[in-house]
């Protein structure tokens, strides 16, 4: 068979979810993702994988919060941001917790999604990931 000239590798069964997963969450279809990333969850636990476990979480989370599930979904988004802290995954952490804040812009409880975002905000300043600034919508921090 010719080379193709792609550079495919092989990803595992629990990655596999969590992509999938991630996509349909992007598309609206949150029944099916929620099945896929709860799968994907279980399989990274199992095969310890605290960090991919986690970005499984904050999707779960999302889409939870996508779907109405407003107090599950932050829930877990609050406890993924936690693992995401402990991890050193400031990044991850601050896109988490702005994650939470637009869940509470999207009820038009603007002083709570401003307390989430500026906490974003500080968490990458005071990392030094001035870099990151653009992923915190500027509009609510200032």
């Amino acid at each position: 068979m010719p080379d193709s000239g792609l550079d495919i590798k092989p990803i595992s069964h629990s990655t596999y979810h969590l992509n999938v997963g991630t996509k349909l969450r992007q598309e609206w279809d949150i029944d099916s993702a929620l099945v896929h990333l709860y799968k994907a969850r279980a399989m990274f636990l199992e095969e310890g994988n605290k960090a991919q476990a986690t970005l499984a979480l904050k999707q779960i989370g999302t889409a939870l919060c996508m779907n109405g599930d407003l107090d599950e979904g932050r829930t877990l988004l609050e406890e993924a941001a936690e693992d995401f802290l402990s991890q050193n995954e400031v990044k991850n952490y601050a896109k988490t917790i702005g994650n939470i804040g637009s869940s509470y812009a999207d009820e038009e409880k603007y002083e709570i999604a401003i307390r989430y975002h500026k906490l974003a905000f500080n968490s990458l300043i005071e990392h030094r990931m001035t870099d990151q600034l653009g992923t915190i919508p500027s509009n609510l921090v200032a």
